[in-house]
């Protein structure tokens, strides 16, 4: 029988990706909260934050919810406009008059509230 390949759980890692050196460094409170702030913040662990500092990397925070909801509803918005823009060169612009103005009402308000 040949090898079987693994389907679920943590993927094996070829012997040269695998991590095996370690690293001691000391740190003071102030410099460690430092680092699981960003931890936090961009959802990865503390070691992650610190290998791409370490590779000159940014550490870049990870998107709220809030944020991801406005970029959906942006998505949407953009989406009608699209559609709109192509009835407009179908049928005219007189028709779609107050559909236009509403969507712009609508973009004034998420952006600027």
């Amino acid at each position: 029988m040949g090898k079987e390949l693994k389907t679920t759980g943590r993927r094996i890692l070829d012997p040269t990706e695998k991590r095996t050196k370690q690293v001691k460094i000391m740190l003071t409170e102030k410099e460690y909260d430092e680092f699981r702030e960003k931890a936090f913040k961009s959802r990865q662990s503390v070691a992650e934050v610190m290998r791409e500092l370490a590779k000159g990397k940014d550490v870049k925070e990870a998107m709220t919810a809030e944020k991801a909801a406005l970029l959906r509803d942006i998505s949407r918005v953009g989406n009608n406009i699209n559609q709109i823009a192509q009835l407009c060169r179908k049928e005219g612009v007189l028709a779609y008059a107050t559909k236009i103005e509403g969507m712009i009402k609508y973009l004034n308000e998420k952006i600027y509230e």
